[in-house]
Parts: C-alpha cells; sequence; structure tokens
C-alpha cells in the first residue's frame, strides 16, 4: 500500500487489515509504554465533511482521553506547552 509510506510510525491501533476485504479504524487509541502515553484521535472523512468540525471533533475526542489522564488540552487557553 503506497499510502503507508506518509505515515511516519508504525501502524498498529489505528490501522490492521485482515486480508478479508473489510477495513477496522480506531477513532481513538492509546499506547502507554513506561511513563509515557501517545494519543490518537482521528475522524471519518466522507465527500460531506466540513473539515472544522471533523478538526473540533479530533480535539474533543483528545480532550476526553487527555482529562482523563488529568492533562489540560494543549489547545485550551493558558495550558503549558512542551
Amino acid at each position: 500500500m503506497c499510502w503507508t509510506s506518509c505515515i511516519p510510525h508504525p501502524r498498529s491501533a489505528e490501522c490492521r487489515a485482515q486480508g478479508d476485504g473489510e477495513w477496522a479504524l480506531g477513532i481513538r487509541a492509546a499506547q502507554i509504554q513506561g511513563r509515557q502515553v501517545r494519543l490518537w484521535a482521528g475522524a471519518g472523512i466522507v465527500a460531506d465533511s466540513d473539515p472544522a468540525a471533523e478538526c473540533a471533533e479530533t480535539r474533543a475526542k483528545l480532550g476526553i482521553m487527555l482529562a482523563a489522564l488529568g492533562v489540560r488540552h494543549p489547545l485550551e487557553q493558558g495550558a503549558v506547552h512542551a
């Protein structure tokens, strides 16, 4: 699959082809290794999608996961950026 060459990290939870012609896409995912956590959130983009609404939906999904970890969303006003 040529589109995978533009993904900067190994595919795992977010893309798992089984060879049966069906795709499953995890809209939210987390990977925990020791004290490091990586979070992913995505949206289902279709022809009628509103990019701003999809972006807001993705931010909201990340916000829920961050809140569960006790972390402020980096896009919130006054949040500390690393």
